[in-house]
């Protein structure tokens, strides 16, 4: 690795602590350096520095695709693995760098694109490495698809599957246009997906991470048919991640929240689910968000019901209230495409205050803020029985029907047509 400093760096030479024992080799010009020490020589006029990094051993050590991971004959590790930082830069700082490896390997990164002229180079406010975009290194077959205005870049890892490039490209599209039909658009101009094959007739393990670009990981089964890719529900949810603000880790229930909710009604909208599926899962799925013993709000409960399924429940009940404070007339679709316009997506870090105020201007109600009140910060709960019941949503072991004799079934349409 090898890279300049600018004018004005301080502080000490540093990395993501998990990556350090795979550092060696560093110099900064011609003299030596270890991690920890001292960059106060760079201030006056900046310094080379440069270093060597064991992706292979931190891959194999680590195994997380947050940090580093191996992945049959693919190496995923995000930027902020590999590359060392000063722990002082001034205000606006940004990192830039390029990768260049020997054929038939392939770098491919959900990193910005950088503009500057030159060589193919990726770029991010400094601020962001912490979170970069997953990255890989490895033997990949990539293809560009044009969706809603926006770029979704499939990276496929080697590797056998049960399914042709055409097959993966219709399900990649089918997921993104779902999730912008819903959103009113894309939610980020360019993403990138590395797909990573393994054994078995499944598709899932969906991840994303957003800090200075856009990149979703997705593990796909070797024996997975056209039929699992049709059924699949991942990779939707990870997409709806996209579109909206990423928060304090103390509200994953929004973001959670957000995409277990939106997921099956983005699929409705777009026929790839059908209603009675659609209600059937969420109010099965919605018991498990209930609070148990000591639950202290979804701000202050950190427990996987309350995070998917109490965020989830948060985002139900918003949608029937929006629409019965408004007369139909708006719903949750309006309030999320209106912090999507504000520039929430996930490449934007929002302090809570800003989404609830954005989230209820879009629809000219206070049910958000009057909802975070009730769940973000207490333990009420809908009644979920109550709520089938006036939404005309009928369930028996045998299934659901609707009635639209109930007092919110025009609500209940509503949610699932446009």
């Amino acid at each position: 690795m090898r890279g300049h400093l600018p004018k004005g760096t301080g502080g000490a030479f540093a990395i993501e602590p998990s990556s350090a024992p795979f550092v060696s080799g560093a110099s900064l010009g011609t003299h030596p350096i270890t991690l920890g020490e001292s960059l106060e020589a760079c201030r006056p006029a900046g310094c080379d520095i440069s270093y060597s990094f064991d992706l292979d051993g931190a891959a194999r050590t680590l195994d997380d695709v947050d940090t580093a991971s191996l992945e049959g004959d693919a190496i995923v590790a995000p930027p902020s693995t590999w590359l060392a930082v000063p722990t002082r830069a001034p205000n606006g700082s940004r990192v830039r760098f390029s990768v260049q490896v020997p054929a038939p390997i392939r770098f491919v990164s959900g990193a910005f694109l950088s503009k500057e002229p030159g060589e193919a180079s990726y770029e991010f406010a400094l601020s962001d490495l912490e979170m970069s975009a997953y990255s890989a290194f490895g033997r990949f077959e990539t293809r560009t698809l044009s969706v809603a205005g926006a770029s979704l870049e499939v990276a496929r890892a080697s590797g056998a599957l049960s399914v042709s490039d055409d097959e993966i490209s219709a399900w990649s599209r089918a997921s993104l246009e779902s999730v912008a039909g819903y959103f009113g658009q894309a939610p980020i101009d360019r993403t990138v997906m590395i797909l990573l094959p393994g054994r078995g007739p499944w598709v899932g393990g969906g991840k994303t991470l957003a800090g200075g670009g856009a990149s979703i990981v997705m593990r796909v089964g070797d024996t997975a048919t056209k039929h699992h890719f049709d059924n699949d529900w991942v990779l939707t949810h990870e997409l709806c991640h996209l579109a909206g603000p990423s928060f304090d880790r103390n509200l994953a229930w929004i973001e959670e929240g957000l995409a277990t909710y939106v997921e099956p009604v983005a699929r409705v909208h777009a026929s790839r689910l059908s209603e009675t599926e659609m209600w059937r899962g969420l109010f099965e799925g919605l018991e498990n968000g209930r609070p148990q013993h000591g639950d202290r709000g979804l701000d202050n409960t950190a427990t996987w019901g309350r995070i998917y399924w109490g965020g989830a429940a948060f985002f139900f009940v918003a949608d029937v209230e929006i629409r019965k404070a408004t007369q139909n007339k708006k719903g949750l679709i309006d309030a999320l495409r209106g912090v999507l316009k504000e520039g929430g997506s996930n490449l934007s870090r929002w302090e809570i205050e800003r989404w609830l105020e954005t989230a209820d201007r879009s629809t000219a109600t206070t049910v958000f803020r009057d909802l975070h009140q009730k769940m973000g910060q207490g333990t009420w709960f809908p009644d979920l029985a109550a709520l089938a019941n006036d939404l005309g949503v009928r369930r028996t072991k045998e299934g659901v029907t609707f009635d639209d004799r109930a007092p919110l079934s025009y609500i209940r349409r509503a949610i699932t047509r446009f």
